[in-house]
């Protein structure tokens, strides 16, 4: 019986021991667990904040994606615009010259209508001196013959 006594005793002990090793072990498990629970929610709000995060940059996203939209149509508008700023000026140019042409076409009529006036003058002139003195040379002529004839006649009369 002493035996028996002393194997139940150590089983006893080897049974508290193995108790004490559970119970340490199911310490160690719940702080681990613990741990784990701590983890679990530190990445929890994490993701939390990266789903937030990546909401707000969809959100941008979107935003930059209608504003390139609008920025297109405005570039295209523009363009529009600056296209037909350039066939207009390419008009005014155009008729610019046209203009230039036509001033030139008429300061050269002008040069031309006055020069044909210039001539036309000189030979006014020179047909006006060539009369005075075709009359010159009739009127001296003329009085020539009308001295001779009033000569003749008073010889005549004489």
């Amino acid at each position: 019986m002493n035996r028996s006594l002393q194997r139940n005793e150590e089983l006893i002990k080897k049974l508290q021991s193995d108790k004490q090793n559970l119970l340490n072990e199911l310490n160690d498990n719940r702080d681990l667990n613990s741990t784990i629970e701590n983890k679990k929610e530190q990445i929890i709000r994490q993701l939390t904040s990266c789903e937030i995060e990546n909401d707000q940059l969809q959100s941008v996203i979107s935003d930059m994606k209608i504003e390139i939209d609008m920025l297109r149509t405005q570039f295209s508008n523009e363009k529009a615009v600056v296209q037909s700023l350039e066939e207009v000026i390419k008009s005014l140019r155009e008729k610019e010259f046209q203009s230039q042409i036509h001033a030139q076409e008429r300061d050269s009529d002008f040069h031309l209508a006055k020069d044909r006036a210039n001539i036309s003058d000189l030979k006014v002139y020179d047909f006006n001196v060539s009369l005075s003195k075709e009359f010159c040379f009739l009127n001296n002529l003329g009085t020539v013959k009308v001295k001779k004839s009033l000569l003749y006649e008073h010889k005549l009369l004489d």
